[in-house]
């Protein structure tokens, strides 16, 4: 049986259309990335349309009829790894060349996670409202540099702790979702806690339960690997329709989930990105028996940061968790006025950003492929690829 050197996972459900392009666009890189579709459609429409590439070795296509949950759909194709190393990605993005040098790299310097430059976005043609507006495919992205940093993943938990669970991205956490981890890292995920992914969110659980890991090295780079991909159908577009908002009974998270999910109760019992993120957080925390840690969490900040981020949702949220927020008048005319500023300072980030962006990558791409085309001729500018030459 063929070793491969990167297994990535693509776990998709009706986005046929984007994930044939991805799992095309990947194979095209090299035949050392074992490509794993673990398909939850309605219909096996996707097979049929990579039927040309299911002789090859390095596609592991699954369907399963059966409606699953995203979770579930994560652990089934992680299941399915075989490579020295991993990475999970989304059914609308695609990975770059350079993911082979990385995972080269790791190898050569016994990295256990690489946590890659994610300031890039690809808005896919389809993408066209009030926040997202595009009418062909377009590609964004920040500045690249060949520079690298250590980092300690605890700190990052530590961090999330007292942010309330909020903003998990931007801290120092292992991340397998457009991240590159060791395999053998990730099963040690699952001999601790029974899976690879919990909660109702993967991506959140599976970045805490790898960064709780004893002895994880883990390097920050300024270097992407991945291409993140925005389609109508995606959560990053509905999150940014305002749909991420709602009754806890109504998320989506919860569709295809075999037993009752059980929803901890530090957390308020509404729908909202920031629910998400905590209880994920708090889930995997559970899952790895670090429940003493719970007396470390903000719930404050969780409260606050539910309250300013869904302003239009206020009295519906109120009427939750007001008396448990136990927040008074003042402190809420406060988060109104604290609300206004940051706004000003995200529109002027706004501004700085898209005119660093027309200088350093922001261009119209027809396609997937386009785009990667794009990345890489920046990195060429940018010298990254002399990271590779680094010893640590």
């Amino acid at each position: 049986m063929k070793e491969y050197l990167i297994s990535v996972i693509i776990p998709t459900r009706n986005r046929q259309l984007y994930a044939k392009a991805a799992v095309r666009q990947i194979i095209s890189i090299s035949d050392k990335i074992e490509v794993i579709v673990h398909d939850n459609s309605d219909d096996e429409s996707l097979r049929d349309s990579l039927k040309d590439l299911m002789d090859l070795s390095q596609l592991k296509y699954v369907f399963i009829k059966e409606r699953i949950s995203a979770v579930d759909n994560y652990n089934y194709a992680a299941e399915m790894a075989t490579g020295e190393y991993f990475i999970a990605i989304g059914d609308d993005d695609c990975l770059l060349p350079s993911v082979i040098e990385c995972a080269l790299w790791m190898k050569r310097n016994n990295i256990d996670a690489i946590k890659p430059n994610k300031d890039i976005r690809y808005w896919w043609p389809d993408i066209s409202d009030r926040n997202y507006k595009v009418r062909q495919g377009y590609l964004s992205c920040g500045l690249f540099s060949n520079n690298y940093r250590t980092s300690n993943p605890m700190n990052g938990v530590l961090k999330l702790l007292d942010q309330g669970g909020q903003d998990y991205l931007n801290l120092d956490l292992v991340n397998s979702y457009h991240g590159l981890v060791k395999t053998d890292r990730m099963r040690e995920v699952k001999k601790l806690t029974g899976r690879f992914y919990g909660g109702c969110s993967p991506d959140i659980y599976s970045a805490v339960c790898l960064s709780m890991l004893p002895n994880m090295k883990v390097v920050t780079i300024d270097v992407p690997i991945s291409i993140p991909g925005i389609c109508a159908k995606s959560t990053s577009s509905a999150s940014g329709k305002g749909k991420h908002i709602g009754k806890l009974e109504d998320a989506p998270h919860f569709i295809g989930m075999k037993d009752r999910y059980n929803w901890n109760s530090i957390v308020p019992r509404i729908y909202s990105v920031e629910t998400i993120w905590a209880e994920c957080f708090l889930h995997a925390l559970n899952d790895l028996n670090r429940q003493d840690l719970y007396k470390k969490f903000r719930r404050d900040k969780l409260y606050k940061a539910i309250i300013k981020n869904n302003p239009s949702n206020r009295e519906q949220i109120l009427k939750i968790i007001g008396k448990e927020a136990d927040m008074n008048v003042v402190q809420i005319l406060f988060m109104d006025i604290s609300r206004t500023i940051n706004r000003v300072i995200t529109i002027g980030k706004r501004i700085v950003d898209r005119a660093a962006k027309r200088r350093y990558g922001s261009s119209p791409c027809r396609d997937i492929q386009e785009a990667e085309t794009c990345i890489l001729n920046l990195m060429i500018e940018n010298n990254c690829l002399d990271l590779w030459n680094e010893l640590i």
